[in-house]
């Protein structure tokens, strides 16, 4: 309790799927949407293929706050993609 996290970042890759969470905010790259339905699992398209969140407002990750904040989206993107090609 009170502790602070050891990482400034945490990243995942999985299913295509390339994902980093600093702080409040989470980006999603190639995410897809797990809704539960048959046709769950599909790719998001067009915006929504860079899924921004700040999982403190919004822990169900509803809205994309891409447009809002298109400098942080670049900044954790960079972020992600670095780490990811550091793996391979």
């Amino acid at each position: 309790e009170g502790g602070s996290a050891p990482h400034d970042a945490l990243f995942w890759n999985q299913g295509g799927q390339l994902a980093v969470r600093r702080g409040p905010w989470k980006l999603v790259i190639n995410g897809k949407l797990h809704d539960r339905r048959p046709e769950g699992g599909q790719a998001l398209a067009g915006d929504d293929v860079l899924w921004l969140a700040n999982l403190d407002d919004d822990p169900g990750e509803s809205r994309n706050l891409r447009r809002q904040q298109p400098k942080l989206v670049d900044e954790l993107a960079t972020q992600a993609t670095a780490w990811r090609d550091k793996l391979n």
